[in-house]
């Protein structure tokens, strides 16, 4: 296991929420796994050590911070 925080974070991703509002408390433990997985290669290939990671609102803070400058290099690309 990688980092609880990054763990705990996908898991809630993974759960969802059903069509009536109600939260999903089972989850595939496979996906959460995989999900971990991308994560943890997202923050490497970003220069973020995921054991560094200390806070679930640590995690959010960095995700912000890499989907804003993909958007940016986005933007900026060939037109």
């Amino acid at each position: 296991m990688l980092n609880k925080f990054i763990r705990n974070y996908i898991a809630k991703m993974v759960a969802g929420r059903s069509d009536d509002g109600i939260m999903i408390t089972l989850r595939d433990p496979q996906k959460v796994e995989l999900g971990e997985n991308i994560m943890a290669d997202l923050l490497m290939r970003n220069g973020i050590d995921p054991r560094a990671i200390t806070s679930e609102a640590q995690l959010k803070n960095i995700i912000n911070r890499i989907e804003a400058a993909s958007k940016q290099t986005t933007e900026t690309g060939i037109r």
